[in-house]
């Protein structure tokens, strides 16, 4: 029969390794996320759309992803020649 000291301690440990593993997960989502990059590839499809500058990656995902920026009037950085 378990006690309710040891029923006490069984949660605690389990409610800490818990919060331990939402602390590493968080942690690992910040830095490997698959989004981390993705501004770079929002610009680069912008890119595509005003100035046919095209990269070695497929362009069709990134001129889906950037369609709706095309009305925007953005304003862009100056492009080195």
């Amino acid at each position: 029969m378990v006690t309710d000291k040891k029923r006490t301690m069984v949660n605690i440990l389990t409610g800490l390794l818990i919060v331990i593993l939402f602390i590493q997960l968080y942690m690992a989502a910040n830095k490997n996320s698959a989004t981390f990059d993705e501004p770079a590839h929002i610009y680069a499809g912008y890119l595509q759309w005003e100035h046919d500058y095209y990269t070695l990656n497929p362009p069709l995902t990134r001129y889906m992803l950037t369609a709706p920026l095309l009305g925007m009037n953005l304003k862009e950085p100056p492009m080195k020649e």
